[in-house]
């Protein structure tokens, strides 16, 4: 997982976050949702526990009122009174008037809501079935609106115990009674008392403690049958037909509704409380919160959702546009993760500064000793002195285009060029206030001085060159003397700055001889406007025929150019030589961009430069040129025909490349592709479409087979066995070892 996410870019990672965030946030609202039901369930669990522990209470009081009743007329000796009296009939029968009278009056008195008894004070007998008749009567003093069968009355009376509570159906509704044991004077018999509760008040001490909204209660008996009901009457009729007294669930489908259900227990009767409240109002409720929530929430899932559009715009704009430009710099690919490219493309950055440093460095050591060399071939006349102060210049770390400067007093009498003061100090303005970007540095030494001249590319140098050449030709005729100055064309390269020097030597050395009476070899004097100088547009066409590799063209440009400068100008044989170096400066820039070609013709160029030095007509500088121009096109073709069929061959240049290199300890990808002249990018794909597998793992691979060899053979030490095979790190031996061979390195040995 987390190397897809590497390779996907950093606004998809960004996007999918947020993503993740915004979905987050509606499940929250979800759970809000079902939070709010679950605590409105939990709220009309917590109200219903109250409302039916009061009606329990209220029931529970009501049998205690019963109890304290019987007991008060027990205590009273209200019955006590009572003498019996036979029937006219001579049926052997209780008369029950005259004691029902005086508990009706009783009850009066004490003012209860107990108001229906009967006494009877040996209940079997007067019950008997001879005195079966005397039922209706009973029944008519109990308020009882019809009879049960008589069979049924009679098995109630015979099973039943004392203060317990009974209960059957008459008249379409259920009746309670409880029987209390009432001692008479003297012990026995006992007498019976019947007390018949109230139906209707039950159901209001039930009503008054049922608040809850859309709830229904019922209270059912120990068999399940109703005994009083507030609410929906369908509701309670179906909870009495689908005994949920003893069931145990929160929730039960009625009529095809769901309905939440709360039950409670009377342990003195033994009957149910049961209360339940329809699912639909709970959830109408709950999303009534919602819908009441709902904005809020939206509105936060909106905010959040513009913020992070914003932060993604403002994040990843300046990052974007730094990677484009990055990118473009150094060449790599848009695609994949955006930190990496920035990575990749400083990695490139630090890696190609430090190799230009490397450069700057190989190249200044290089010029200080072809610099060296040369004023020591050239008899280029310069005291220690002097020479130091020179090398101390090159090593300064200058960086862009180079102009060497040389210049010599002619003689006219005065001792030294520029000797005068107005003249050294307009030359040293001159050269304290040249264009941004030159810089200048005069190096004076009795009759011949030094101008190191350093500019980088479009800083005006040319500008600067034409001010100097104007200044010098002033102090020139001011001093009645002559001059000759070099100016060398600008270069990139550090090593071709000796050239302008040895260029100015020779001019210098031949106008001393010129000075001196060689009239005849040197010519008359020249000044430094006559000096030929290879134009650009000459030497442009020129090198682009070299580097195609085109000798005929080539050659045809050379004597172009050398027709212009030589037949049509009688030049003496340093001027010639001046032209000459132009050409051999132009060219070593032309080699310079093909490394494989300046490598094989480095050493032809130093001969030809010992050629031209020494070369004392003008037909020996020209076949010179002409040899070095063919020689070094002939090079460019054979480099550019190798170049060719090395990209007709591309695997087989890797494959040697890799079998060669495979061992070497900083080996891998990159340095594959420097030694192959390819990207990266180009190098791993191309192997990889060739060979299925990855180039890092076929050099893995070739590395843990040679260790393998070298272990079993040779049964060296694993260390030295992964430092041979071109591992740097021991630990990554191993890991890779195991992962190709299955096994560690150390276990191959036993």
């Amino acid at each position: 997982m987390g190397k897809m996410f590497k390779r996907k870019s950093v606004l998809y990672t960004w996007c999918l976050s947020y993503g993740l965030l915004l979905l987050m946030m509606v499940v929250m609202c979800i759970m809000l949702g079902r939070n709010a039901r679950n605590q409105l369930i939990s709220e009309y669990k917590s109200i219903t526990q109250t409302l039916q522990k009061q009606s329990n209470n209220a029931i529970n009081d009501y049998f205690d009122e019963l109890e304290r009743c019987a007991y008060e007329i027990s205590n009273d000796y209200l019955v006590n009174d009572f003498v019996s009296t036979p029937d006219p009939s001579g049926s052997k029968y209780y008369n029950l008037q005259p004691i029902q009278q005086s508990l009706s009056v009783y009850a009066l008195q004490s003012g209860g809501e107990v108001s229906r008894y009967l006494y009877m004070d040996n209940i079997g007998r007067a019950l008997s079935s001879d005195a079966i008749f005397r039922l209706h009567e009973f029944y008519a003093s109990l308020g009882l609106e019809a009879a049960m069968s008589a069979g049924d009355f009679t098995t109630l009376l015979q099973d039943y115990h004392y203060n317990e509570l009974y209960v059957f159906e008459t008249g379409g509704k259920s009746e309670a009674l409880m029987l209390t044991s009432v001692p008479l004077v003297g012990g026995t018999p006992k007498g019976t008392l019947v007390q018949v509760m109230n139906p209707e008040t039950i159901a209001g001490m039930i009503q008054s403690n049922s608040a809850v909204e859309d709830s229904t209660t019922v209270l059912l008996d120990s068999d399940g049958s109703l005994l009083s009901a507030t609410g929906d009457a369908a509701v309670a009729e179906l909870l009495e037909n689908a005994d949920v007294s003893s069931a145990e669930d929160s929730e039960i489908t009625l009529g095809g509704q769901l309905y939440w259900i709360q039950r409670e227990r009377l342990p003195k009767a033994g009957w149910h409380l049961i209360t339940v409240v329809p699912m639909s109002s709970i959830g109408a409720k709950s999303d009534w919160i919602i819908r009441r929530a709902l904005p809020v929430m939206l509105a936060m899932v909106c905010m959040t959702a513009v913020l992070c559009l914003c932060f993604l715009y403002i994040q990843y704009k300046p990052l974007n546009r730094l990677r484009k430009e990055l990118a473009g710099t150094a060449g790599h690919a848009l695609s994949g993760n955006e930190y990496d490219q920035l990575l990749a493309a400083f990695t490139d950055a630090k890696s190609s500064r430090d190799q230009i440093q490397m450069l700057w460095e190989n190249q200044r050591n290089e010029l200080r000793q072809e610099f060296v060399q040369s004023c020591i071939e050239g008899d280029v006349v310069y005291d220690e002195k002097h020479l130091h102060q020179v090398l101390e210049r090159l090593d300064a770390g200058f960086s862009g285009d180079w102009f060497g400067v040389v210049l010599l007093d002619a003689g006219g009498g005065a001792e030294t060029l520029l000797d005068s003061g107005s003249e050294r100090e307009a030359l040293e303005d001159l050269l304290n206030h040249m264009a941004q970007g030159v810089r200048a540095y005069l190096l004076p030494r009795g009759r011949q001085w030094s101008i190191l001249l350093n500019a980088a590319t479009g800083s005006g140098i040319e500008q600067t060159v034409a001010e100097l050449d104007a200044l010098l030709k002033r102090a020139a005729r001011e001093a009645g003397g002559d001059f000759l100055c070099a100016f060398s064309k600008p270069w990139r390269d550090f090593k071709n700055i000796h050239l302008a020097y040895l260029a100015a030597n020779e001019a210098l050395r031949e106008q001393h001889e010129k000075a001196a009476g060689c009239q005849e070899q040197c010519g008359p004097t020249l000044q430094p406007a006559q000096v030929p100088r290879l134009s650009s547009e000459q030497e442009e066409l020129l090198m682009r025929y070299i580097a195609a590799g085109n000798e005929e063209e080539a050659a045809s440009v050379l004597q172009m150019i050398l027709r212009h400068n030589w037949e049509e100008q009688e030049l003496p044989v340093s001027m010639c030589r001046c032209l000459a170096y132009d050409l051999l400066c132009g060219i070593l820039r032309c080699l310079g961009t093909m490394p494989e070609v300046w490598e094989q013709q480095r050493e032809a160029l130093r001969a030809d430069l010992h050629l031209l030095r020494h070369a004392g007509t003008r037909d020996e500088i020209a076949q010179m040129l002409v040899a070095t121009v063919l020689r070094s096109s002939a090079a460019c073709e054979g480099f550019r025909t190798a170049a060719g069929a090395a990209r007709e061959q591309p695997m087989e240049r890797i494959m040697q490349c890799v079998n060669e290199h495979y061992r070497d300890l900083d080996f891998n990808v990159s340095r594959a592709a420097e030694y192959l002249g390819m990207s990266v990018p180009y190098l791993s794909n191309l192997f990889k479409q060739q060979t299925g597998i990855g180039l890092l793992n076929y050099i893995s691979g070739l590395r843990v087979k040679y260790a393998k060899q070298c272990i079993l053979e040779r049964h060296i030490s694993v260390a030295q066995a992964a430092h041979e095979a071109g591992f740097e790190n021991i630990n990554t031996f191993i890991r890779i070892f195991k992962k190709y061979e299955g096994t560690t390195p150390g276990s191959i040995n036993s």
